[in-house]
């Protein structure tokens, strides 16, 4: 299927808008989800000299760091069950393999210390409550949504969901997803 083939690595999502919730059920349902994941989320891929130019935004450690070497921003969080931090990325990537706007993401290293970093999304905004639920890639990603138990999708204060410079509604904040709260 499609969508094995797109989780899997073989094959690139290239639709332009998400997948179809009745689609995308028909797809998951033929997934065989006892074979090997297709993201490996458990390894640190490498140490990061990242400079901190920012504070912590929400309740993990963490904050706003930018790469020294290629000047792109990150915001890294420390969580104490990195666990979190690996289901956060697992979700990132599925979100992003099924044609849904969600941050790159990867766990690494900082400081000597483990972490879960997500590149900051270009020109990014808050919307209104009121054009998170008018907005039809929103409501397109609520079977994902669901899927990954996303407990904290448009977050609190509707700030976990931020549009891009491209016009994509971006899932900024998955650290909610599976078996973790926010």
């Amino acid at each position: 299927s499609h969508l094995k083939k797109v989780l899997n690595g073989e094959k690139k999502n290239t639709e332009s808008s998400p997948i179809s919730p009745h689609k995308l059920l028909q797809q998951l349902a033929l997934l065989d989800l006892h074979s090997e994941p297709p993201v490996h989320t458990s390894e640190v891929t490498h140490e990061r000299k990242l400079k901190k130019v920012g504070e912590q935004a929400g309740s993990n450690e963490g904050g706003l760091y930018q790469d020294e070497e290629t000047g792109q921003e990150m915001y890294v969080k420390f969580y104490e069950n990195m666990d979190q931090g690996r289901m956060e990325n697992l979700a990132n990537h599925i979100y992003r393999k099924l044609g849904i706007a969600a941050p790159e993401s990867e766990i690494l290293t900082v400081d000597r210390r483990e972490a879960f970093a997500s590149k900051i999304i270009d020109g990014h905004h808050r919307l209104s409550p009121e054009d998170l639920a008018d907005d039809d890639s929103v409501k397109a990603g609520l079977v994902v949504d669901a899927f990954l138990a996303n407990w904290d999708v448009v977050g609190l204060f509707f700030d976990n969901i931020e549009e891009g410079a491209d016009g994509r509604k971006y899932r900024i904040d998955n650290g909610g997803v599976f078996t973790f709260r926010a």
